[in-house]
């Protein structure tokens, strides 16, 4: 048994809407019905300014999600699914800005005792001519700061330095 049979005289069914989960149905003189059924129960009349069905298939339905001339149609709640994505991504870049990128943008001030006192490294420096600055040997500098890696030496690290600072030495801040 076809639809058509169950409709009332001179109505057809010409579309369905998945978005509002409504069948459409026109009849002789044109006019657009909407209903929840697809037998046409409960027929309402569609205003004259909405939007009626514009793409016929073959088969004689209309598909209305594809109507790029009506702004209420438009694809949003397909978006609306990516964005639990979206936030991941987001939360994966942020944990990588966190903890691979910013590490080396904050200034750590070591533990140093107090017979030593703090040196900022600056750009150009390294361990060679940071012990040559403060006088001491390059084996009491690695001495001193255990951790020290001499080939990762990056501007804005701190390193504990024997002693007094020079007489023209900046303060680190």
């Amino acid at each position: 048994m076809q639809d058509d049979d169950t409709l009332p005289d001179g109505m057809r069914l010409t579309g369905y809407d998945a978005d509002e989960q409504m069948y459409y149905f026109t009849d002789d003189d044109g006019a657009v019905y909407c209903s929840p059924t697809s037998r046409g129960n409960g027929l309402v009349r569609v205003a004259h300014g909405q939007q009626e069905p514009s793409n016929t298939r073959s088969d004689g339905y209309q598909s209305l999600s594809t109507d790029s001339t009506n702004p209420a149609l438009n694809h949003s709640a397909a978006s609306r699914q990516l964005y639990p994505f979206y936030l991941l991504i987001a939360v994966v870049l942020l944990l990588c800005w966190k903890y691979v990128l910013s590490p080396g943008l904050r200034q750590s001030e070591p533990l140093c005792d107090p017979a030593s006192h703090a040196h900022l490294v600056q750009p150009g420096d390294s361990c060679w001519a940071i012990s040559e600055k403060h006088g001491i040997s390059l084996d009491d500098l690695k001495g001193n700061n255990p951790t020290l890696n001499c080939d990762t030496l990056m501007p804005g690290n701190t390193i504990c330095i024997l002693g007094m600072p020079p007489v023209n030495h900046v303060p680190s801040p």
